[in-house]
């Protein structure tokens, strides 16, 4: 719903922090406006693949970065930051609007990435997604 939200209203929203689930590959995605969107993945996710293509054919994590990336004119390379243990977050940070583009990779987490040791996904949407929006 996260992803489907940045898609259809983005004159409505700033900013999507969708947990767990890529852009679906069959949605005809055309944002209005550029939107700041940060995907949160758990790097073991059977469900919802990191690399490929997952359990119900979802594009996997990497590609949504890439598909929202191309979606919202970001150019350049991602920004990398190590965070907790082995996950990191890469955000593009030149794109249209001032908007940013970014995946936060969780280590070895499944599809319910909440509650990793690594990262508190829903204090680091607050501090560095919505709270960092233009």
């Amino acid at each position: 719903m996260t992803q489907r939200m940045a898609c259809e209203a983005s004159d409505v929203f700033r900013a999507a922090a969708p947990v767990s689930f890529p852009l679906n590959t069959t949605t005809d995605c055309r944002p209005t406006h550029p939107i700041t969107v940060v995907e949160f993945h758990g790097t073991a996710d059977e469900i919802v693949s990191y690399y490929g293509v997952g359990l119900f054919g979802f594009q996997g994590a990497r590609k949504s970065l890439a598909t929202w990336a191309a979606l919202d004119g970001c150019s350049g390379e991602p920004v990398r930051t190590q965070l907790k243990g082995l996950s990191r977050d890469e955000t593009f940070t030149e794109c249209r609007g001032g908007t940013r583009v970014g995946l936060v990779s969780i280590a070895y987490a499944f599809h319910e990435v909440y509650g990793n040791a690594d990262v508190d996904i829903a204090d680091y949407i607050w501090s560095h997604v919505f709270n960092d929006v233009p």
